[in-house]
């Protein structure tokens, strides 16, 4: 309710709106909010328009979406009565648009409406905004998001395009083509997107992981592979991209490449030699998949997969022989490896 703060004497020193904007502008949020609190809200001169303007961006700011949404919702209705109060003054009614409050305050009602997850509603306010937020390549964007978490598919590709016609060279809108090319299974379209995309020598390798993990999350195998074979030759050092690859191999039924990629990524970074160890012994490779265990840097991992690689080549002795070391490593308090173990002891004659 709009009661409280200071004495109207007080009120008049001290210009609590001012301060807190200054105090916003410096990023004391909190500091901003209290600042606010200590306003006379009965001075028949209030400016309650900024007054809620600065509440609203104050809880943005802070992440506060539903108090963002109260509070800029005010803002919106005294900045309208406002203006229409003007107008009618002037005799000279708003034309053209059914708002005539600030757009940037249906902006930030548009993000405020999107922490919430209320689409339609972030849809509206953007609406509403008009010419404001086409202006906007972020706006563009978040409209895309909205009209997709609302199952809106047609709807997002509208938009997108819309925001492409508007913005052609932004590099999130083109990237977000191509993604969401690969969520609605075009994936020859994708293919194309991402090409016109990476063309680009500005893309960071962030780029590239990023469509080429959506290509293989939507089982878009080979032209995940395309898209991550070629981030390989121009990024040779990101360990990242040449995980997502052996990955993507795998996934594709083919673990011998898979492994193969993440013994070349275990050069970058050792950890990778358990995983491309793995992919060997699932494609049968046990001799490289053992060669490759020898250099694990971790030995709880490397022990349990030599158990079970020696177990696979029948090297049943070697595997009996690893009981002292498992057993200093607390790994026979694990079911599954004691089992193991037992097998081995049982397939050689040890009852």
């Amino acid at each position: 309710s709009e009661s409280g703060g200071t004495t109207a004497n007080e009120d008049e020193a001290i210009d609590h709106l001012a301060v807190a904007s200054v105090l916003l502008r410096d990023g004391h949020h909190e500091r901003a909010r209290a600042a606010l609190a200590q306003v006379n809200l009965n001075r028949p001169d209030l400016d309650r328009t900024r007054l809620w303007t600065l509440h609203g961006m104050i809880e943005l700011h802070l992440q506060e979406h539903s108090r963002a949404i109260e509070a800029l919702d005010k803002a919106i209705s005294f900045g309208e009565a406002a203006a229409k109060a003007l107008a009618a003054a002037a005799k000279d009614a708003p034309a053209g648009r059914d708002s005539v409050a600030d757009p940037r305050l249906w902006i930030m009602l548009a993000q405020a409406k999107f922490g919430v997850e209320d689409y339609p509603g972030t849809i509206a306010a953007f609406d509403s905004a008009g010419e404001a937020a086409d202006a906007l390549p972020g706006a563009h964007l978040m409209r895309v998001h909205a009209y997709w978490r609302s199952d809106d598919r047609p709807g997002a590709w509208t938009a997108l395009d819309r925001g492409l016609e508007r913005h052609p060279q932004n590099r999130e809108l083109t990237r977000q083509r191509v993604l969401l090319a690969v969520n609605l299974g075009l994936f020859q379209e994708a293919l194309e997107y991402a090409r016109q995309f990476l063309d680009d020598p500005s893309v960071s390798a962030d780029d590239h992981a990023a469509i080429g993990e959506a290509m293989r999350q939507s089982n878009a195998y080979a032209a995940a592979q395309v898209v991550l074979e070629e981030a390989r030759m121009l990024h040779p050092g990101d360990a990242r991209i040449t995980r997502l690859l052996g990955l993507t191999y795998l996934d594709d039924g083919k673990p011998l490449s898979g492994g193969s990629i993440f013994e070349a990524a275990s050069r970058l970074d050792p950890s990778f030699r358990v995983e491309a160890a793995e992919l060997y012994r699932r494609a049968g490779a046990f001799e490289r998949a053992l060669y490759v265990n020898a250099s694990v840097p971790d030995q709880t991992q490397k022990m349990k997969q030599r158990l079970a690689l020696l177990i696979d080549l029948e090297r049943f002795e070697e595997a009996c022989g690893m009981r002292d070391r498992l057993e200093r490593l607390g790994l026979l308090e694990d079911d599954a490896l004691a089992y193991a173990l037992a097998y081995a002891h049982f397939m050689s004659g040890r009852f």
